[in-house]
């Protein structure tokens, strides 16, 4: 059971780390699109639209996917 948990620890750290590299090379290819010195600057503002995304999923990720499945608190009563 373990040896699963930390897998998937690993995984999504992968996952993650290629969400980051996704953007910043989708920042800097757009970058040097539009201004030939632009690549660094497209990376650094893709790189930053990639914290927020991934800062957001990890604090609210559980909360919209339970909202979106029309979860609600279980009671006594049910």
């Amino acid at each position: 059971m373990y040896h699963q948990i930390a897998a998937n620890r690993r995984k999504s750290v992968l996952v993650i780390f290629l969400f980051f590299l996704f953007w910043l090379l989708a920042g800097y290819g757009i970058g040097r699109l539009v201004s030939p010195s632009g690549g660094i600057g497209g990376a650094i503002i893709a790189g930053i639209l990639a914290l927020v995304a991934v800062l957001y999923a990890l604090t609210f990720g559980q909360l919209t996917v339970l909202s979106v499945s029309g979860a609600r608190q279980v009671s006594q009563q049910d």
